[in-house]
């Protein structure tokens, strides 16, 4: 079977649809919070079966984990002040 371009956009953007019904409801009610916070609890761990040599390696300290782990999304989108993929040459 050969596939165009349209019947491929088509599809992906069929299979991305969230949703209206229960399914999607308990995907974003109940699945995703708590599949995140089972990546925060991990991540914690990980984080805390460190030393204080690594912790100190990677900039942290004991008391900075619980902020580091309550961040954790809000870093993703942060780009930071050394991301310059926003700049553009003129």
């Amino acid at each position: 079977m050969v596939y165009t371009v349209e019947w491929l956009a088509w599809r992906e953007r069929d299979t991305k649809k969230s949703g209206n019904g229960v399914a999607a409801w308990v995907s974003d009610h109940l699945v995703e919070p708590i599949q995140a916070w089972s990546r925060r609890q991990r991540d914690l761990q990980a984080l805390a079966n460190l030393d204080a040599h690594e912790l100190h390696d990677i900039g942290l300290t004991r008391g900075d984990i619980p902020y580091v782990i309550s961040r954790g999304m809000a870093a993703k989108n942060d780009s930071g002040a050394n991301d310059n993929s926003a700049r553009r040459a003129a």
